[in-house]
């Protein structure tokens, strides 16, 4: 039986010598969980609770600056549902924007400067000539 075109649960049966692990299998239909349970052994890990996402997310940040402003343990509680692959993409996804953003703001600084300095430039190129 293969529970969809990539994935033939015979040969991960035989090949995994009948230990798979998964957090998704409540997606999975009643035949293929039935194959699964002739097949192998089934162990159902639960999404983690709110004292586990605040770790997991805690372990995603500890080598990023965060801003005080940040509030990890809102986050924890409002991802209620998220796996700890969701939590590390999210925490990855905000740490690219992070970068994208300080990066705009350094690259809109270093505009200015050298408009600045353009006009300081053109300011000076012609001298007044004044009669005595």
């Amino acid at each position: 039986m293969k529970l969809s075109e990539d994935v033939n649960l015979e040969k991960v049966a035989m090949t995994t010598h009948g230990c798979v692990g998964a957090d998704l299998a409540a997606l999975c239909t009643e035949a293929a969980l039935q194959c699964i349970r002739e097949k192998m052994d089934l162990i159902c890990i639960p999404l983690p609770d709110e004292s586990s996402r605040l770790q997991i997310f805690k372990a995603c940040l500890r080598r990023s600056p965060v801003s005080k402003h940040v509030d990890v343990a809102a986050l924890a509680k409002c991802t209620e549902g998220f796996n700890g692959a969701d939590i590390t993409e999210i925490c990855q996804r905000a740490c690219k924007y992070a970068i994208r953003g300080e990066l705009e703001r350094d690259m809109e600084r270093q505009k200015q400067k050298h408009q600045l300095i353009y006009e300081v430039v053109e300011e000076d190129e012609v001298c007044e000539v004044c009669p005595d």
